[in-house]
């Protein structure tokens, strides 16, 4: 589906709410799929299946929903 981005997209996304919001690599993880190694493996190289990519991005969004009032 057209909602799956390049490793290179997704990371750029991550990285960009990590600096933004102040949210270490890790607690982003935990708090998005339950996996503080996440953020680690996708700068490694890792590729995520779209199911996770959702799961992380719907995470940030409404995080900054909720506290960017």
């Amino acid at each position: 589906s057209e909602d799956w981005m390049t490793r290179k997209d997704f990371l750029e996304k991550i990285e960009e709410f990590l600096r933004k919001n102040k949210i270490a690599p890790t607690a982003l993880g935990i708090a998005s799929i339950n996996n503080p190694g996440l953020v680690f493996d996708v700068r490694k190289g890792r590729e995520c299946r779209e199911a996770v990519q959702q799961r992380v991005l719907e995470f940030m969004a409404k995080y900054e929903e909720e506290n960017n009032e």
